[in-house]
């Protein structure tokens, strides 16, 4: 999203930011009473939008409304589908900010009411002929991350695999310096049995053997970053593929 493109968009006032980002749902209702629907479409001025601010909430605070916000999310999507696929001024959408911020196993249903609700739209939008988006969890940001590089990034394990198990085609994406998320998990400190489920899949999906801008294959990035789990993790995986651990076929 470009700042020209903020010029003329509703912008959301410093209460209602902080609302949002506080999970207050009734004064989000009001304000949405208030406005109208166009409500939903306002923009903090550096570009997101009310979804963008919601995922900004502390966990403590969704997880007191839980249901609330679910159901807020719910009833904005109804009206505005593509909400989940606006981008601030840094080309992130709402599942960004959910992945680098949310690790709770039971808060994964607003990734699926994301999903859900996306798919349904693109479906309608195809027959319609609409505008078709991008799905959110493959778009990347101005470092060239998807939601997944990011959920990894924060080690946030429940996430990355919410992710993951909604479409794992992503573990074959890069960003801008060359990394799959696969690359970015053997530098992980943190060791969890979980990180076995996702580097599996991305090798499965092509990663074992990509290189990063630096030539680092994600064996030599876990060896660099001394990850010995990841290490004799991906080594044995390698020796059953008959496949290089340090070069690109």
């Amino acid at each position: 999203m470009s700042k020209a493109f903020m010029e003329g968009v509703l912008e959301l006032t410093e209460e209602e930011r902080t609302a949002a980002r506080k999970a207050n749902v009734p004064f989000l209702r009001e304000r949405l009473g208030i406005v109208g629907n166009n409500f939903l479409l306002s923009r903090a001025p550096d570009g997101t939008n009310i979804l963008h601010l919601l995922m900004q909430a502390p966990a403590f605070e969704i997880k007191c409304v839980q249901r609330e916000v679910e159901e807020f999310i719910k009833d904005a999507l109804e009206i505005f589908p593509y909400l989940i696929c606006q981008t601030d001024l840094n080309n992130n959408n709402p599942v960004h900010e959910f992945a680098r911020r949310h690790d709770f196993p039971y808060w994964s249903s607003v990734l699926d009411l994301y999903y859900d609700y996306f798919t349904r739209s693109q479906k309608e939008a195809s027959t319609n002929d609409v505008l078709l988006y991008h799905s959110p969890l493959q778009m990347k940001n101005v470092q060239g991350n998807m939601p997944l590089h990011l959920a990894i990034l924060a080690e946030q394990v429940y996430c990355a695999r919410a992710l993951m198990e909604l479409d794992n085609s992503v573990f074959g994406y890069i960003n801008t310096r060359k990394e799959t998320p696969l690359h970015l998990l053997c530098q992980c400190q943190v060791w969890c049995p979980m990180y076995e489920e996702l580097a599996m899949k991305g090798i499965a999906a092509g990663a074992g053997v990509m290189q990063d801008i630096d030539g680092l294959t994600p064996f030599l990035r876990a060896a660099e970053n001394h990850n010995f789990n990841m290490i004799k993790l991906l080594y044995s995986i390698y020796s059953l593929q008959k496949v290089s651990p340090y070069k690109r076929r």
